[in-house]
C-alpha cells in the first residue's frame, strides 16, 4: 500500500512541509486529483490525494472551515496545497480541523509543478500494482500446485503463511478451525482460536453484529477487518471467503 508517508519520501516532495494531520500519514493513496474550483468535494473520491493551488479558497473563510471535515467524510488520503501565490500559508482554522481529524495537509512551494507530483506518484502506484500482480500470480500457481499434488489444508496454511509472511487460519462457515500456521506476532484472539479450535464466541458475536458474514455471503470477496481490542483482536485482519460455485464453504484469515 502506498501511503502519504511513502509519497513524502519522493524527490518531488523534498521541499514539502507537513503542517497538519501528522497522525494520518498512514492514509493510503490510490490516485491523485488536481481541483481548484470552489466546490472541491463534488469532484473527489475516497483514497485520492488532493492537489490544489487554493484559488477557490483564498477569499472564502466559510468554505475554508467546511473543507477539511468534508474531505475526511469523503475519505481522502490528504491534501497538498501550493503556497506562495494564493495561500502563503494554510489558514489556522484548516490546520486545527486537520489536526483534530488526523487529515494530512502538505504545503508545497508554488514553483514545484503539480504535473511532476502526479507523474511521480502515478509511477509509484503503477509499480506497486505491477508487483502485486506478480505476487498474486506466484501465489496462485503455488497453491494450485499444492492442490494438484493432493496436499492438505495444513500444507496450504503453511505455504500461504510463508508466501505472505503473515499468520494464517483456515476455518469453516461455523468458524471451526481447520488449519493454521503462525508467522510473527499474533494477538490474544488468534491464540484463543488456536487453543479452542474455533473463533471465540464473544468475538464471533461482535463480527456478526457488524454484518461481516452477511456481507461476505452477498459479495464474496476479501475484506479488511479492523481491530476489536475488547475481544483480544488487537491486530487488523484480512478475511477471504472460500468459494465454490456460488457458495461460501469457509474462510481464510
Amino acid at each position: 500500500m502506498f501511503t502519504v508517508a511513502d509519497a513524502l519520501e519522493l524527490e518531488v516532495f523534498r521541499s514539502a512541509k507537513v503542517v497538519a494531520g501528522h497522525g494520518g500519514l498512514n492514509r493510503v493513496i490510490r490516485w491523485v486529483h488536481i481541483v481548484d474550483i470552489p466546490d472541491v468535494t463534488e469532484w473527489v473520491r475516497g483514497g485520492e490525494l488532493l492537489l490544489t493551488t487554493a484559488f477557490g479558497l483564498k477569499d472564502a473563510p466559510e468554505r475554508q472551515r467546511q473543507l477539511i471535515p468534508a474531505l475526511v467524510e469523503k475519505d481522502l488520503a490528504g491534501m497538498v496545497v501550493a503556497v506562495g501565490r494564493y495561500f502563503y500559508q494554510t489558514p489556522k482554522e484548516m490546520i486545527a480541523a486537520a489536526n483534530a481529524l488526523d487529515f494530512p495537509i502538505i504545503e508545497l512551494p508554488w514553483e514545484v509543478p503539480f504535473v511532476e507530483v502526479t507523474k511521480a506518484i502515478f509511477e509509484r502506484i503503477i509499480s506497486e500494482q505491477y508487483d502485486l500482480l506478480k505476487q498474486s500470480i506466484h501465489i496462485h500457481k503455488t497453491l494450485t500446485q499444492l492442490i494438484l499434488k493432493g496436499e492438505g489444508l495444513d500444507a496450504l496454511a503453511e505455504t500461504l503463511a510463508h508466501l505472505l509472511r503473515r499468520s494464517i487460519t483456515i476455518e469453516d462457515t461455523a468458524l471451526t478451525l481447520l488449519a493454521y500456521a503462525s508467522w510473527g506476532p499474533v494477538d490474544e484472539a488468534r491464540r484463543q482460536s488456536i487453543a479452542q479450535g474455533r473463533t471465540a464466541p464473544p468475538l464471533l458475536a461482535a463480527l456478526q453484529r457488524q454484518g461481516l458474514f452477511a456481507s461476505l455471503r452477498d459479495d464474496p470477496r476479501p475484506r479488511r477487518v479492523a481491530p476489536l481490542p475488547k475481544y483480544g483482536m488487537t491486530m487488523e485482519r484480512i478475511i477471504a471467503p472460500i468459494v465454490v460455485g456460488d457458495d461460501v464453504y469457509g474462510y481464510v484469515w
